[in-house]
């Protein structure tokens, strides 16, 4: 009975060890995550400017923090930037790669609303996903009736 209640102790020293790694490691995932999270919100904070140069107001920002961590931009386009600008406002962002990729599809964006056309539907806002797998979303409603 005593070497049971040995071996009952000694596997739960075991598993008490164990237990104890798994919360070690997810306490620096936790780590992991705050600061990719305390990065990506610097990289948008030098983003949000230059969002507004590429002519876009931004409308919103949603923050996931999550693993990874992601920031949602929204906004919309207020002004069309000639060809010119657009070229010295990318020129300007070498040293940012996430604020010139941005741009970059703000522009792309820019230019295939001028071609697509879904009847009714009228693009209303555009979706910057910034995280471990960055995307661009067109949100296309129909236009409100005007009275």
């Amino acid at each position: 009975m005593e070497t049971n209640i040995a071996a009952m102790a000694g596997a739960v020293m075991d598993l008490k060890g164990k237990a104890e790694e798994v919360v070690a490691k997810v306490g620096d995932i936790g780590g992991l995550g705050a600061d990719s999270m305390k990065s990506l919100a610097e990289d948008v904070n030098q983003l949000l400017p230059t969002i507004r140069q590429a002519g876009y107001h931004v409308t919103a920002v949603d923050v996931d923090a999550a693993l990874p961590p992601k920031i949602t931009v929204h906004c919309q386009i207020e002004i069309e930037v000639p060809l010119e600008e657009r070229t010295k406002l990318i020129e300007s962002l070498a040293d940012n790669r996430i604020s010139a990729c941005a741009v970059k599809a703000l522009f792309q964006v820019s230019d295939i609303q001028k071609l697509l056309r879904l009847g009714a539907l009228r693009p209303s806002d555009i979706v910057l996903e910034l995280g471990l797998n960055p995307a661009v979303r067109v949100l296309y409603r129909e236009a409100a009736p005007s009275n």
